[in-house]
């Protein structure tokens, strides 16, 4: 979310939230906001959340912005009040757009379309088992649990259709899972391009769009993914992407009884900006 946006009037130029907002519309974005600049999986003792609210507010009521976190469940604590920790996880939009494609929540519509993608690189089937097109029955899961996944869910995971702005035309599709494996990691499970639409850009540009969108959201500092290493394509285009740091090698048994191996790598969303 582009929080400044949404809270044009109440951020001065050190982005400090100059009042807190008397509008109901704007008090959760506000919370939200506060919530982002904390570290999840991290514990805070009450002096610590007061220092940092201070430095995020000019109206010198950190009490009073503690116990809006408290009380509207982005922030949990111990019983007595000495220790405070973040309850809302930072979720990828449910809309966010690149310079050609707008990403968005999957639905019902979408499935069919999906569906085709996958259908369409299934040839690669021989040296990625991740091509091997779903039965229509676990996208329809997907996308229920998808569209129910909210900061407190247990699945904290998006599907995403690619559309591209000019036609509407289905680009391809993300799949990806918040905090994890780690609280301030993004998983990419999947994500694919058209057959007929590789070639052109569209994953090199989604992809650095899902990491703008990413450092946006203040929670993650890495993406991690894993690719089988005979899928030369895709082992080339997320290395260029920069996922170059391998976390693990793997070996997996398939039906017809060969051996693949893949390797999870990983990328540092703030080396693009350092």
């Amino acid at each position: 979310m582009n929080y400044a946006y949404f809270l044009r009037g109440f951020l001065d130029r050190n982005h400090r939230l100059t009042s807190y907002p008397a509008q109901a519309s704007k008090r959760p974005i506000a919370l939200r906001w506060l919530a982002s600049q904390f570290r999840h999986g991290q514990e805070y003792s009450e002096p610590e959340v007061n220092a940092r609210l201070n430095d995020l507010h000019t109206f010198g009521d950190a009490a009073l912005l503690r116990r809006e976190l408290y009380d509207t469940g982005l922030f949990d604590r111990i019983a007595d009040g000495t220790r405070y920790w973040k309850t809302h996880v930072a979720l990828l939009p449910d809309e966010w757009t690149t310079e050609r494609c707008i990403v968005r929540n999957g639905t019902e519509q979408d499935i069919d379309a999906m569906h085709g993608v996958v259908v369409s690189c299934s040839h690669l089937v021989s040296v990625d088992p991740t091509f091997a097109p779903p039965d229509r029955e676990i996208f329809e899961d997907f996308v229920r649990r998808s569209n129910a996944t909210s900061a407190r869910s247990a699945d904290l995971f998006r599907i995403q259709p690619i559309r591209t702005k000019k036609g509407n035309h289905i680009a391809g599709y993300l799949h990806v899972c918040h905090a994890f494996p780690h609280p301030h990691t993004v998983w990419i499970s999947f994500f694919v391009i058209n057959r007929e639409m590789q070639g052109m850009g569209y994953g090199r540009e989604v992809v650095t769009g899902l990491k703008r969108e990413l450092l946006a959201l203040n929670d993650y500092s890495a993406i991690w993914l894993d690719v089988f290493l005979e899928n030369t394509s895709a082992l080339r285009f997320w290395i260029d992407m920069g996922f170059r740091s391998i976390d693990k090698y793997k070996q997996h048994r398939l039906d017809d009884g060969r051996t693949v191996g893949s390797i999870v790598i990983c990328h540092n969303l703030h080396s693009d900006n350092s």
